[in-house]
């Protein structure tokens, strides 16, 4: 399929809350999320009206294909103040059709702020790693689980 002909990247809206969480919970994605336990549709509903509708700072792009909300990219501003923390997903029956790269593109482009953003990607997730540095993003250090890398945004 060609999914990329016909994918839009959009600015999230409130409508988008219940096909995030389903995006966000698929066993798929939680194997490569920080948090790998199930969510309630009522916490995650909570927590994104709070974080993109009520608070300033944040962002989520949807990857929208026929309609349909098949990723996302969240750039949230970090607790510490500093910088931003970048997470990307993509449903996966819509991987492997280059959504990931024109999600990861798009909200960078759209992304307002010069400032560092931070990304943690799983040491076995290649094609996530090389995706990133492609867009820019710097090993600046890695664990056993993790590397963790970081861009400066210039606009």
């Amino acid at each position: 399929m060609r999914y990329m002909e016909n994918a839009i990247i959009r600015e999230a809206k409130k409508e988008d809350s219940h096909r995030v969480w389903e995006i966000r919970n698929h066993p798929d994605v939680r194997t490569r999320s920080n948090s790998r336990d199930d969510i309630s549709f009522e916490q995650h509903q909570g927590w994104f009206l709070n974080k993109y509708f009520k608070q300033t700072g944040n962002f989520i792009y949807i990857a929208e294909v026929g309609g349909v909300a098949v990723g996302y990219c969240r750039i949230d501003f970090d607790s510490s103040g500093r910088d931003y923390v970048i997470s990307i997903a993509v449903d996966p029956g819509y991987q492997g059709f280059g959504l990931g790269k024109l999600l990861l593109e798009e909200s960078l482009r759209r992304f307002p702020v010069e400032l560092v953003i931070r990304a943690e990607i799983q040491r076995d997730n290649l094609p996530s790693l090389r995706l990133f540095e492609k867009y820019g993003f710097k090993i600046t250090e890695q664990d056993g689980k993790n590397f963790y890398l970081s861009r400066k945004i210039e606009t």
